[in-house]
């Protein structure tokens, strides 16, 4: 009996593949469709090879669930697993780099009553005051070493000379503030987006 391939993704081979590759090497050897046992007396060669036809039948259908490269750029398979390599090709991440992603981000309108457009992991804004906003996240992150980048704009005045600045207050909240190059002087934003990353 001819054993069925043992099946790989790409030229890489799974966790589960490589655990099933690894209890049929310390357990049988086949050769030619034979197989030696350690243990003559406890197993039997027509078992055996039933055996490994089993499981690397099951090891097909297993490599079956796990998503192409294609399927994973895509983004719309929902029923197949993701290896930690697809992972990276769905973030059209090249290179070796680690990727990092974003933990929470917001865009709002700092006028008036301020008032979130969109965001993620973050609950609320206090308006602190003229150009002053303190962003309260939902989950806060591991401490108060992230990374917050973000800007602030006029939706009706143009670009002019913009800037925000950004205050990691804690791991739960972060302070910024728009404001004036030119002018040193704070105002309320009508766009401000910032994103954090940790």
């Amino acid at each position: 009996m001819t054993l069925p391939a043992i099946p790989s993704i790409d030229g890489e081979i799974t966790p589960q593949l490589r655990a099933i590759l690894l209890a049929m090497k310390e357990n049988i050897e086949v050769r030619g469709g034979q197989r030696k046992a350690a243990d003559a007396d406890k197993y039997s060669t027509t078992a055996d090879v039933t055996a490994a036809a089993t499981v690397a039948a099951a090891a097909a259908t297993a490599a079956a669930t796990v998503a192409s490269t294609a399927e994973a750029i895509a983004g719309t398979e929902n029923t197949k697993q993701m290896t930690a390599l697809r992972m990276r090709e769905g973030f059209n991440a090249a290179g070796s780099a680690p990727v990092f992603a974003c933990r929470a981000w917001v865009n709002f309108n700092g006028t008036g009553t301020v008032a979130i457009r969109g965001s993620g992991n973050v609950s609320s804004i206090t308006d602190e005051g003229v150009g002053k906003y303190l962003i309260n996240f939902t989950t806060a992150m591991s401490d108060a070493n992230y990374c917050a980048v973000g800007c602030a704009g006029s939706i009706d005045s143009g670009i002019g000379d913009r800037q925000l600045s950004t205050y990691r207050t804690s791991a739960a909240t972060c302070r910024v503030i728009s404001g004036q190059t030119s002018t040193a002087n704070v105002y309320d934003a009508e766009e401000v987006n910032v994103a954090f990353f940790r």
